[in-house]
């Protein structure tokens, strides 16, 4: 599931969890803060569910050609659902596909975070070089269409 975190995630899950099974797994996919999915695996533990917290990346390319995924938690329900995973993962020829389990305390989530750290300060960087260079080296849109090419 892919749910906004906070109360309208919590709501979801008291309401789904209640028509589940005992051995049911949960993954959420929502990207949320690691420390609410150690608290969200260990409520659904009491209720005998599996829940696996995913971090999911990619964008609008990922829902076109599959995401990367960091899964976390409980291992028991990583393989609940393995097989299915590489299959939904973006693909790339030379290692295959971008899934991978990372641990448990929400360490999936954790990576995410670090992954869109070092993401967002790309795209700082590319946003501050094109200004320099714009502004300060005074290149026209031709010259700045060659340099980022």
């Amino acid at each position: 599931m892919l749910v906004k975190v906070g109360s309208p995630f919590d709501q979801t899950i008291k309401t789904l969890s209640t028509y589940m099974e005992k051995g049911d797994c949960i993954v959420d996919g929502g990207n949320e803060w690691y420390e609410n999915t150690e608290r969200q695996e260990k409520e659904m533990s009491r209720l005998g569910l599996l829940y696996l917290g995913m971090g999911v990346s990619g964008g609008e390319e990922g829902a076109r050609h599959g995401p990367s995924l960091m899964s976390r938690e409980s291992f028991e329900s990583y393989k609940y659902i393995e097989d299915i995973l590489p299959k939904v993962a973006a693909q790339v020829l030379d290692s295959g596909p971008c899934v991978t389990y990372i641990g448990k305390d929400g360490s999936g989530n954790f990576v995410k975070m670090v992954h869109n750290g070092i993401e967002y300060g790309d795209m700082q960087l590319i946003a501050e070089a094109y200004d320099v260079l714009k502004s300060v080296a005074k290149l026209s849109n031709e010259e700045l269409h060659s340099v980022f090419s």
